[in-house]
Order: C-alpha cells, then sequence, then structure tokens
C-alpha cells in the first residue's frame, strides 16, 4: 500500500461520527448499540501548502487513488499511522505555492485495498 509522503499544515480539523444503531419502542424509549466494531472511525480535513511540482505530485497520488483505493496516512501528533481514503480534495494554485484541501476518511483494517 502507497504511502503519502506530502508535509501537511498544522491544525488539522478531526471530525467524529460513531455509527450507532438505534431501535424506537413505544413511550419514547430507545435502544441504542453499535454498528460493528469499528463505529469510531474519523475523518480528517487537511490542508497543504506546496510549491507547484510537488503539490502536482500529491494531486496526482489523489487522483491515482480515485476515492476509493486505500493508502497510508499519518496524523501529525499520532503514534501510529492509519489506512484512508479520500474521495474530496480540491486545489488553489497561487502565484508561488498551490494550497490543497483534502478529506481523508479513515477505514478499518480489514478492507484495506
Amino acid at each position: 500500500m502507497e504511502v503519502f509522503i506530502w508535509p501537511i499544515k498544522p491544525g488539522m480539523k478531526t471530525d467524529f461520527s460513531p455509527r450507532i444503531k438505534e431501535a424506537q419502542f413505544g413511550d419514547g424509549y430507545a435502544q441504542r448499540s453499535p454498528d460493528g466494531i469499528n463505529h469510531q472511525l474519523r475523518k480528517m480535513n487537511v490542508m497543504l501548502s506546496l510549491k507547484p511540482q510537488t503539490a502536482d505530485e500529491a494531486l496526482l497520488f489523489l487522483a491515482k487513488h480515485g476515492g476509493y483505493k486505500s493508502f497510508i496516512f499519518q496524523p501529525i501528533k499520532s503514534s501510529k499511522p492509519i489506512a484512508v481514503i479520500c474521495k474530496k480534495w480540491s486545489s488553489d494554485k497561487k502565484a508561488l505555492k498551490t494550497e490543497i484541501s483534502a478529506e481523508f476518511e479513515e477505514i478499518p483494517l480489514s478492507i484495506m485495498s
């Protein structure tokens, strides 16, 4: 599996949205439980500011993975890398740098491709 090697800007935003199953019963009673063993996967919004040629390499990497192929990413201040996919990214070419914004979705290890 390939590794995402480009440096991201500090301040990465991480979203948590645990998947749960919920059954509604009478009188407003509801029973909730986790949806699977990997129900707390993260979504990370990463930002990069790269020189144009380096930015083109990063954008080519994301396009090559096409939103469905997983790759390895090392989150800032995390001791271990994780497997992610990137379904959404954008770029903004400035005079000296290209800004890239991407959303990395953590995936369970059992479905890494």
